[in-house]
């Protein structure tokens, strides 16, 4: 059985918009809640639990030109805790791309 997880096992996606330091924390949280969460699984659901994730974590819609800080993944340094909302913006289609082929290869 596969899991919704396995869309994080390939890495952050290396975009051309940069990340902050909190961004990594993120990517392990949302692997985590995803861990038991069995495929196939709607890609709209995904995209729209995770956007809930994020306003939960933020206080803050995603959205372009955004810096969010999450308390829970501040450990120290100038940018830490902090998220980057464009690379979200570009990250999640990646994933949802990705959680489609893992939805076919399911089936």
């Amino acid at each position: 059985m596969a899991y919704v997880s396995a869309v994080f096992k390939e890495g952050m996606p290396n975009l051309s918009v940069g990340c902050l330091r909190g961004d990594p924390y993120l990517w392990r949280y949302l692997a985590g809640h995803y861990a038991h969460t069995a495929v196939p699984y709607p890609v709209e659901d995904f995209r729209q639990e995770t956007l809930e994730i994020y306003r939960e974590l933020t206080g803050r819609e995603l959205r372009s030109g955004a810096m969010d800080f999450v308390d829970a993944f501040h450990h120290g340094g100038m940018s830490s805790g902090m998220l980057c909302a464009d690379y979200w913006l570009a990250a999640l289609p990646i994933l949802a791309a990705r959680l489609q082929d893992l939805n076919q290869a399911e089936c």
